[in-house]
């Protein structure tokens, strides 16, 4: 009975910060919940598999009021309820600093991404630009020997005209 009273405890608690229920155990009285990507299982005992994204609590059988806390290959014990939620509130400040920084990477990626996509139509625009010069540069080359041209006929035939 001790077990259930203090994993809901413990649940209710991080249900109010920011965790959502992922299922409770039938088999025993082991809950899931899900903060961000990181999961966290409370039990009275440990896991068959341990798992890198998971934050395993564990609550003594025997009304003793230390908990033990595994995160990744870490192991804490955490002497009362009142510390294990600071202990957990300091624990998701650094996920979510973890997270944000990785958003922060994927931000800055994309950002590179449009960046060199500009910098590539940027270029393209400038190609098509140097192009319409050319061309009309030709336009103009060809307008200049029609006029040397003309001039030229004018020329002869005020020359015969003398």
């Amino acid at each position: 009975m001790y077990v259930n009273q203090v994993s809901t405890l413990i649940q209710n608690w991080l249900l109010k910060n920011g965790c959502t229920l992922k299922k409770e155990a039938t088999t025993s009285e082991s809950k899931y919940i899900m903060y961000g990507d990181m999961n966290i299982r409370i039990s009275s005992h440990l896991s068959s598999d341990s798992k890198a994204n998971t934050i395993y609590i564990m609550i003594p059988v025997n009304n003793q009021h230390s908990f033990g806390v595994f995160v990744g290959k870490n192991y804490n014990v955490i002497n009362s309820l009142k510390e294990l939620k600071s202990f957990l509130s300091a624990l998701f400040i650094v996920l979510d600093i973890k997270a944000l920084n990785e958003l922060a990477k994927v931000k800055v990626e994309g950002i590179k991404q449009i960046s060199n996509s500009n910098k590539d139509l940027e270029i393209v625009k400038l190609k098509e630009e140097i192009d319409s010069l050319k061309q009309s540069n030709n336009e103009q080359k060809q307008k200049i020997d029609r006029q040397r041209k003309d001039l030229g006929v004018l020329h002869t035939k005020l020359a015969n005209m003398k």
